[in-house]
């Protein structure tokens, strides 16, 4: 089996894994609505390691603020490491053929 074949046999058996996590994300889904409609907030994190979880949760709180679904107001948010008026510096501070891999 390839490597392409075999990696496309691990999302295969991943993908179906999900099933048996439907009633914990059904509950999960109903405590996030809960919280955002009953004018709680909703706080995201992410450890920063190595395997995403920092990305992950960046794009989460994203989708929640800006456009999940449809068109609404969006949610408040706060910024902990960089002020509001810092938030994008470090994606913008360098020219873009200044990293080289």
């Amino acid at each position: 089996m390839s490597l392409l074949q075999r990696g496309i046999e691990d999302s295969i058996a991943t993908t179906r894994q999900l099933a048996s996590l439907e009633a914990p994300l059904e509950r999960a889904a109903a405590m996030v609505s809960r919280c955002l409609t009953s004018g709680h907030k909703l706080l995201i994190c992410g450890n920063g390691g190595n395997g995403g979880s920092a990305s992950d949760s960046t794009h989460f709180a994203t989708e929640m603020l800006c456009r999940f679904v449809g068109d609404r107001r969006p949610f408040p948010a706060v910024c902990n490491d960089y002020g509001a008026d810092e938030i994008f510096a470090l994606e913008t501070c360098f020219p873009a053929n200044s990293y080289r891999l």
